[in-house]
Parts: structure tokens; C-alpha cells; sequence
């Protein structure tokens, strides 16, 4: 499998601070995420590892607020899934290590044939032939193959008459 270089996300950047500090969406004094909150926001979310639930009950916030946010404001919810796809892949990788490791032991064949389809398919995959299936179609009881023949008998009389 080909390793993909992660890269840490940086909710800190200068991007996201510059943007968030002049916001489309303005300062309220009731709202427990304003804009000039966002980056420890992302903080918290990155110390939960991409868990948006957690890190909500954290700043205690509801996770639908978030959501809401995130809909009005494109950059933060780009930099929340940021932060989310970077956890995932890194959480993949650890989990194909893991599985690597556990191939190589003699008595785990189930995860070495599913290593070596994953890598090669073309060569270890599952040989079997393919059966054709034959499906019988009834319409209003009677086979197909046979109503040919009863709509033809039935244009003949209708020519004869």
C-alpha cells in the first residue's frame, strides 16, 4: 500500500487567524463561539483528535451549533474537516501497520492472504468462475417463451377477421 505524507494541521496558522479575525460573521456577546474563538476551537478539536462531539462538550457547546457555523462560515468548516481527514488517515495508517505486523506472525493466515489480495489483487485474488444464472420472467402466468407464441396465434385471428 502506498504511504501518504500527512501533514499536521495547523488551526494556529496565519491563515486562519487573519481570516477568522475579519470574519463575514460578526462578534455576538451571547455566542459561545465567535469568530475570535475559532482557533482555540480547532485547539481543542485537534486535541480530541478530530472529534467534533468531544471537543464540543469540551468548550461546551451543542454539536448542532457547530454545525450551524460551520455552514455560514466556509473556512472554519474547511479547517475542521481538515483536521478530521487528518486524523482518520492517521488513524488508517496506524491501523494497516498494526495489521502488517500481525501477517508476518506464521499462525495468522486470514490477515496474511487479506495483506497480499490487498496489495497485489491481480495475482492473489479469488479464482472462481462466474456462473450464469437463469431467470424464468412470468407474466400474468405464463412464460415469456410461450406468450410469443399465443400473441402471434392472436394476430392471425384478428388478420382473419
Amino acid at each position: 500500500m502506498a504511504k501518504t505524507t500527512l501533514t499536521k494541521p495547523e488551526p494556529n496558522s496565519m491563515l486562519y487567524e487573519d481570516w477568522f479575525t475579519n470574519s463575514c460573521r460578526k462578534e455576538k456577546k451571547r455566542s459561545k463561539l465567535p469568530p475570535s474563538k475559532y482557533t482555540e476551537f480547532l485547539d481543542v478539536l485537534n486535541k480530541h483528535k478530530g472529534n467534533l462531539n468531544m471537543a464540543c462538550k469540551e468548550y461546551d457547546l451543542h454539536l448542532q451549533a457547530v454545525r450551524n457555523i460551520m455552514t455560514q462560515e466556509p473556512m472554519l468548516s474547511h479547517a475542521i474537516n481538515q483536521i478530521k481527514e487528518y486524523h482518520k488517515q492517521k488513524s488508517l495508517e496506524e491501523l494497516e501497520n498494526v495489521s502488517l505486523e500481525n501477517a508476518k506472525i506464521p499462525r495468522n493466515f486470514s490477515e496474511r492472504a487479506f495483506q497480499l489480495k490487498a496489495m497485489d489483487p491481480g495475482k492473489y485474488r479469488e479464482r472462481t468462475k462466474q456462473q450464469n444464472t437463469q431467470v424464468n420472467v412470468m407474466v400474468a402466468g405464463t412464460p415469456i417463451k410461450d406468450r410469443v407464441s399465443i400473441i402471434e396465434k392472436l394476430e392471425e385471428r384478428v388478420a382473419k377477421n
